[in-house]
């Protein structure tokens, strides 16, 4: 008699102290023509979590991940949004992937606001969640691509290269970039020399020779490539193909390490060195072994050697570190409606890249730094000198 009620007592005991897990909903590409962007932020924000379950979780809740594979495609991503909140009864919406997908879940998010329901740190540097009437709901850790382009731009015409070019996505990404593109000229007193775009999906495998025509028919300088890493690798051989060693640039969503694993391979099998002249703009910093959360990274994936850093991973790490951070911040059990205040507690908070982050009720976007990067004896590694390519 004794026996059963002391297991009792330890069943009712565990009920007492057994708590609801934190639900994260996440939709992105996990297949697909984009699908190693979306594999690179899965695996790393999946790493993480489960290293804080293993500590205990969020005040004794487990985090949760509920995630479906939306293609890169808008359509699919408002579907999958609409699973998560309703038939899955998610607490929040994480790390979705690129412009087309993110922006048309924009009105689904402003349709839950009575149900509290917030999106954290798309991988996506457009600008209509980072202003009215969609700011207010979604929270982002990446610098904006419109702060990329800029600088871009800038570097450029400080080494005289002022006949720019963009070769870009033909959809709500692409356009974001070469507007951004086009202001930072302007702000210069030139415009965009040439342009041409290509239809999102493109896979590498096709030809790019009418965009490149296109672009070279303005005699540019530099190119602007907006666009996923697949479609951007094709131009860029291509490019190069057409005896072009202009200055080609990407920005941060193109997928730095897949980009570059195609140029490389298409160089073993030619004379020409596809990765020259290759520069990308990046939200977060790359490859650096100073920063506590370079060595982290690594500590949590597994990762023993500097080759094995991916762009995208690491974001993906800071992203789900600062998430964590917020969660944290919460007084007692996790409630959707406390997330504005929980996340406006983060002030000056060090997630590990030495760059103070505050978020406030007016403020949304913990990062403003733009990095550079060019490859160097086969990798990607930070820019230390842009005169190299002064023209």
């Amino acid at each position: 008699m004794f026996f059963r009620l002391f297991l009792i007592l330890i069943f009712l005991g565990s009920l007492a102290f057994s708590k609801p897990p934190i639900k994260v909903g996440m939709s992105l590409a996990l297949s697909g023509a984009s699908q190693e962007l979306g594999k690179a932020m899965f695996r790393s924000s999946k790493a993480y979590f489960e290293h804080i379950n293993k500590k205990g979780g969020i005040n004794g809740q487990q985090i949760e991940i509920v995630a479906y594979d939306d293609y890169y495609d808008p359509h699919s991503c408002v579907r999958n949004t609409i699973m998560l909140v309703e038939n899955d009864k998610v607490d929040l919406l994480y790390g979705y992937v690129g412009t087309p997908t993110v922006t048309r879940i924009l009105p689904l998010l402003k349709h839950y606001q009575e149900n509290d329901m917030y999106l954290f740190f798309p991988f996506t540097g457009a600008g209509p969640q980072r202003k009215p009437p969609y700011g207010k709901y979604v929270y982002n850790l990446r610098a904006s691509y419109v702060q990329e382009t800029k600088g871009l731009v800038d570097h450029f015409l400080s080494i005289g290269r002022k006949r720019v070019a963009v070769y870009f996505q033909s959809d709500g990404y692409g356009k974001t970039g070469w507007v951004g593109v086009n202001k930072g000229l302007e702000s210069h007193g030139v415009s965009i020399v040439s342009e041409a775009a290509y239809k999102r999906g493109t896979p590498y495998s096709n030809s790019f020779k009418r965009q490149v025509d296109l672009i070279l028919e303005g005699k540019p300088d530099a190119v602007v490539c907006i666009g996923s890493y697949q479609a951007c690798a094709g131009f860029i051989r291509d490019l190069r193909n057409a005896g072009s060693d202009i200055l080609a640039a990407n920005i941060s969503f193109v997928g730095t390490n897949s980009l570059l694993g195609l140029l490389s391979k298409e160089s073993k099998n030619s004379d020409i060195d596809y990765t020259k002249n290759l520069v990308n703009s990046m939200t977060v910093p790359i490859k650096d072994n100073s920063i506590k959360a370079t060595k982290d990274y690594y500590w949590l994936m597994g990762y023993e050697t500097e080759d094995q850093f991916n762009a995208i991973e690491f974001e993906g790490f800071l992203n789900a570190r600062l998430l964590v951070t917020i969660l944290k911040n919460m007084d007692g059990d996790f409630k959707r409606s406390e997330i504005p205040k929980a996340a406006a507690k983060v002030t000056r908070f060090n997630l590990g890249i030495d760059t103070p982050i505050t978020i406030s009720q007016d403020n949304h976007q913990a990062l403003n730094e733009i990095y550079y990067i060019s490859v160097q004896d086969g990798q990607f590694s930070t820019v230390k000198d842009w005169s190299v390519w002064q023209k």
